[in-house]
């Protein structure tokens, strides 16, 4: 990892769902980033807040407000050796890794000990803990990466592929070349079945008006994370029905807490309206200032790393999505970039999408680098277009828990349903 420091921030204001808090310094840094071929940019955020009955330092490690990929706490002793502690969960669990537990191999490089031993505060949970010295700022970022992407190597990926397949019940073999092919083809066949990338809502009129409105369906697409993709992408007809319009020109005049209140006030409301507010306002101003209003110049004789670049302009806009939009566009809105451009466009991997590639194969652990990499390589012409097929079987059929292989599409050339269905 690659890491390089590109300024310091005195002060920096960061606006929670409930509430704000003040850091400063906050470090801005660039590292370099396999998943999507680029230099990725996060901040490292100081600050002090109460927290377990004493005034602790406070560490967040951030891409922006809606993106926080992990928090720290000082240490009992903080002021005589200056060490923060962050609390570790299990592998896609919320709950605590308690001691006893095996140790995800990501964390195997840090120094991770019982909570207890560092920090007795009020309320402070009874877990294994990271701890740093606050000013390792590699060792800070190396941490809310592991946690966000999961395992690097390949020995750890290895490692965490056996600790899923015993939580599945399923003895995941290693596929050959020619079933991971046959996997893609089965995933391009049901996407060829579909007139478009399929449904956004599932209301006949949201998913009318996101196709007739570019710029509601970039306003959905901009606020799609961290809750039901069917909710986010109502909100923009929701808010067209509060405001009367969407007319970017307008609302990038409105502040965010004008903006918020409107939020607030809609049947559907986003998870987070203070952020999903400055996602909105940040868009307008784009769409205002640079294209005079019109969303489709954003696309409009562009290629797809343009576009790309210009998205994640958008504040809480990531590479994830910006592939995704390219994508999307390419179904919807009549986008036709040059075919050898769309080897750039990645799958955006999700829940759904690592869990359909894992199981069926084409991966050996559930990763978003190993999902991404697969996609490059089975499918170089457009690895993207693997993201939609995966995503909505992942959702109908490929669940979490109880997944129905008998009805699902892949359920011919899926390791895992034909381990499932031969033990039945």
């Amino acid at each position: 990892m690659c890491i390089e420091i590109r300024g310091a921030q005195t002060h920096f204001v960061f606006r929670w769902p409930l509430g704000t808090e003040g850091y400063g310094p906050v470090i801005e840094v660039r590292l370099s980033d396999t998943l999507h071929r680029e230099r990725v940019r996060l901040y490292v955020a100081y600050g002090f807040r109460k927290a377990f009955g004493a005034m602790r330092r406070r560490i967040l490690v951030f891409r922006n407000e809606a993106d926080v990929l992990a928090e720290f706490v000082g240490v009992d002793n903080w002021a005589e050796d200056k060490r923060v502690v962050t609390f570790l969960r299990r592998d896609r669990s919320k709950k605590y890794l308690r001691v006893g537990d095996p140790l995800p191999y990501r964390y195997s490089s840090f120094n991770v000990v019982c909570s207890e031993s560092v920090i007795r505060g009020r309320y402070a949970p009874r877990c294994m803990a990271a701890v740093l010295d606050e000013a390792d700022i590699p060792g800070l970022l190396g941490i809310a990466i592991a946690r966000e992407q999961g395992e690097m190597a390949n020995a750890r990926e290895l490692s965490t592929a056996c600790e899923a397949t015993a939580r599945t019940g399923v003895s995941q073999q290693v596929a050959s070349s020619d079933q991971r092919q046959a996997v893609v083809q089965a995933l391009l066949n049901y996407r060829g079945q579909q007139r478009t990338g399929g449904a956004f809502t599932g209301d006949k009129k949201a998913d009318e008006f996101l196709r007739e409105n570019p710029v509601a369906f970039l306003m959905a697409a901009s606020l799609d994370r961290g809750a039901l993709a069917e909710s986010v992408w109502r909100i923009p007809l929701a808010l067209k029905e509060k405001l009367g319009h969407l007319d970017p020109r307008i609302l990038s005049q409105m502040s965010e807490d004008e903006l918020e209140k409107k939020l607030r006030q809609l049947d559907r409301q986003p998870r987070f309206p203070r952020q999903s507010a400055r996602t909105i306002v940040s868009l307008a101003k784009l769409l205002a200032t640079r294209f005079n209003g019109d969303a489709t110049g954003i696309w409009n004789c562009q290629e797809p790393p343009s576009v790309v670049q210009t998205l994640q302009e958008i504040w809480g806009v990531g590479p994830g999505i910006a592939h995704m939009v390219v994508r999307i566009l390419l179904d919807e809105f009549g986008y036709q970039p040059s075919p050898r451009s769309l080897q750039t466009i990645d799958v955006k991997p999700d829940t759904h999408v690592t869990r359909v590639f894992y199981r069926t194969g084409l991966t050996t652990v559930r990763s978003g680098q190993a999902c991404v990499e697969a996609a490059r390589e089975l499918h170089q012409e457009f690895p993207g277009l693997l993201d939609w097929p995966a995503w909505e079987i992942g959702r109908a059929w490929c669940h979490e828990h109880k997944a129905d292989c008998v009805n699902c599409p892949l359920r011919r050339v899926c390791l895992s349903a034909s381990s499932l269905l031969e033990q039945r």
